[in-house]
């Protein structure tokens, strides 16, 4: 009920769903302003959820402990992992309260194996995905299986949602994705901020929609497999009013050539974006922490929350 806290103790939360049901936890409940219903793991315990998960609900929290990092990683466990369903074709987590004010948060989670369409998907309104580390999602199609799929946005919401200081790694399609229908308007006042996207098969990021903001988001290795819009790191299709700014993008095998950079299909506005090795600890090792020589140094200060969210004013200089 609202304001109740679920612990989960440490261990292996087996699958058990049958043939035709598919999700393993389908969340119908909702908390209320103020008094979210809260999921997390058992201080100094890891729980594993095995099976898909699905919320309807609003106004409820999924938050993996300790979120003392500023994201996990293979190198900051988290405490509360969501793996997807074995032997069924479905997202690891859906959030569909697309007809409710939302408020749903996945914070510090690991998310995984998840093996159609996305790790993380969502239709709604006012939702979060926060410092996690959302890997190995997609088995099939190089044009749906991503990382994180944040898809139609209701047409009154005025806060699409936050996307913030995530690692998205590895994924069979692309790591961040905007995208409904190919729609020029929706998902729209999404923020994705500070979230650093490597090796997924194709593009790090895709943005479609209006209204977005992308701002600090590293993108490095994406888009070696599939060789997407040109083989580029990232992709703008559609929007008169985005905004894309202050973004590092660095391909290795192609170093400040074309697939280290930006495709432009559609859109506006790319502004102070740079080409650039981030200078990550140790890529071999999946230690996506920064060199203090790192040119991406400052933005690791950076902390997005769900209350703060300015966008910037554009500057006036050229990209």
């Amino acid at each position: 009920m609202a304001g109740k806290t679920v612990c989960l103790r440490g261990g292996i939360y087996p699958q058990y769903v049958d043939a035709s049901a598919g999700f393993n936890q389908v969340e119908r409940r909702s908390g209320a302003p103020e008094k979210p219903i809260l999921f997390t793991n058992y201080p100094g315990e890891i729980a594993e959820i095995h099976g898909s998960t699905k919320v309807y609900g609003s106004y409820i929290t999924f938050r993996g402990m300790p979120n003392d990092t500023r994201n996990c990683s293979a190198m900051h466990p988290c405490g509360l992992i969501f793996e997807g369903s074995s032997g069924y074709v479905l997202n690891a987590v859906s959030i569909m309260n697309s007809s409710g004010p939302g408020h749903v948060i996945f914070d510090h989670v690991e998310i995984r194996k998840g093996n159609y369409h996305a790790g993380f998907y969502q239709e709604g309104c006012n939702n979060v995905i926060t410092g996690s580390y959302v890997h190995d999602n997609g088995v099939q199609d190089r044009n749906e299986d991503n990382g994180i799929y944040w898809s139609k946005t209701p047409a009154d919401c005025r806060n699409g949602g936050l996307i913030a200081n995530n690692v998205v790694e590895h994924n069979f399609s692309k790591g961040i994705q905007l995208y409904a229908g190919a729609s020029a308007s929706t998902p729209a006042y999404v923020t994705v901020r500070g979230n650093i996207s490597v090796s997924n098969g194709a593009q790090g990021a895709v943005i479609w929609g209006d209204n977005n903001t992308f701002v600090d988001n590293i993108l490095y290795n994406n888009n070696e497999i599939a060789g997407a819009a040109g083989g580029a790191q990232a992709g703008l299709y559609a929007g008169t009013a985005n905004f894309v700014h202050h973004n590092m993008t660095w391909s290795t095998s192609d170093r400040g050539g074309k697939r280290s950079g930006w495709y432009v299909r559609n859109g506006c506005c790319l502004t102070n974006n740079s080409i650039a090795d981030p200078l990550f600890l140790d890529p071999t090792q999946h230690n996506w922490d920064l060199k203090p020589s790192s040119p991406a140094s400052e933005w690791a200060n950076r902390v997005s929350t769900y209350a703060s969210r300015p966008r910037p004013s554009i500057p006036k200089t050229k990209e």
